[in-house]
């Protein structure tokens, strides 16, 4: 039976060129990692439109401080295609800013990318065999096998944004 805590989320980490994609079902509080992807943002944006999800989320840059490149504007310039997208597919679509997302999964605002990841991490259950049982090795796959920095950083996304929704819910 499904409950209003049941669902399925897109997370999205944009970048100038490439972006990350990751697909996560959460179902009586366990988290599952459906699909990830990191690719051109064309193929992304086709993968956004292949998906039915309750929600998706996207990475917002945002001001950090400190001067930006053309890197940062062309990011910027990513958002809004994937949330054109986004809408375009009837998707409910969020922005979150990646301070943020640093700040709902450890708690600081000044979370390194390290910090996040871990967090990240330890949301899911470490069963694979290796040196990082989250990932695990081709032989005892962890829950994140075959993931990587980006697709941690999307999937951090929409964590973020689930248990940002769990706070409000418990208020």
């Amino acid at each position: 039976m499904k409950t209003l805590n049941d669902y399925i989320l897109i997370g999205i980490d944009p970048g100038p060129t490439k972006s990350a994609l990751a697909v996560i079902e959460r179902q009586e509080g366990e988290i599952k990692l459906l699909d990830f992807m990191y690719g051109e943002n064309e193929d992304i944006a086709s993968e956004i439109k292949s998906w039915s999800a309750n929600r998706l989320i996207i990475e917002q840059v945002s001001h950090y401080g400190r001067q930006v490149g053309q890197s940062t504007f062309d990011t910027c310039f990513s958002v809004g295609y994937f949330y054109a997208i986004a809408e375009a597919s009837r998707h409910n679509t969020e922005l979150l800013k990646k301070p943020e997302v640093g700040h709902i999964l450890t708690g600081s605002r000044r979370a390194t990318k390290a910090q996040v990841q871990q967090a990240v991490k330890e949301r899911f259950k470490p069963t694979g065999g290796g040196s990082d049982p989250y990932k695990g090795i081709q032989s005892q796959q962890g829950p994140l096998y075959g993931t990587s920095n980006h697709i941690l950083d999307a999937i951090g996304v929409a964590l973020a944004w689930m248990e940002a929704q769990d706070e409000v819910e418990n208020v």
